[in-house]
């Protein structure tokens, strides 16, 4: 896990006031990408309906990331770049697969009421999987036609940070590789998290 400092987070804090997002690039360090993407390729992900789609989650590796990321330099990088008023506690993390099946098509949706009030308002969304076709990020104003922006984030380990109050959607991937991702929730109360990882969480083995 790569923070920003200095300028760098200055320019980040200033450009998610003004438009909603910032890019982060190189989130997550390439060597260990190299390490772990090969495992959560190899592991089970089951179809779950959420957030108005059915997409593939990976439950052992949405618990290992949470662990590994669950710090607070982390969380009060996230808390100065979105600006939100209360300390950020802990992290949820999930790992996604979107593929072009038309299932997989997420509709536009804002996370709150879920969200709302126990969790700050911002998703960090992160690519695991490299390149992909389609996809990109589209967020919209409530009650407006008019896209404010759409992200395509396609490099691995780069992130994008956004307000998820506002509407928005992953656009239909495209073509035979899936979108794979790592959303990352912020919560301004502490979370329960079990000791220890299972065995095959840490191998990244399927269930």
């Amino acid at each position: 896990m790569r923070l920003p400092s200095g300028r760098r987070i200055e320019r980040m804090r200033r450009g998610y006031a003004r438009q909603s997002y910032a890019r982060w690039p190189g989130f997550l360090d390439a060597r260990l990408l190299k390490r772990i993407l090969p495992r959560i390729r190899a592991a089970a992900f089951r179809e779950r309906y959420y957030a108005k789609s059915y997409r593939g989650i990976c439950r052992h590796w949405s618990r290992a990331l949470s662990l590994l990321l669950d710090q607070p330099p982390l969380h009060d990088c996230v808390q100065r770049l979105s600006g939100c008023p209360y300390p950020i506690r802990a992290i949820r993390a999930v790992v996604y697969r979107q593929t072009s099946d038309k299932r997989h098509r997420v509709l536009w949706h804002t996370d709150p009421p879920t969200l709302n009030g126990r969790w700050a308002e911002c998703t960090l969304s992160v690519n695991l999987g490299g390149s992909y076709e389609g996809g990109e990020l589209e967020i919209r104003a409530p009650g407006g036609k008019r896209l404010m922006a759409r992200i395509a984030n396609k490099k691995s380990g780069d992130a994008v940070l956004f307000r998820h109050t506002l509407v928005h959607r992953g656009a239909p991937v495209v073509g035979p590789r899936p979108k794979l991702v790592l959303f990352v929730w912020f919560s301004l109360r502490p979370l329960h998290r079990a000791g220890k990882l299972s065995l095959r969480a840490r191998k990244g083995v399927r269930a």
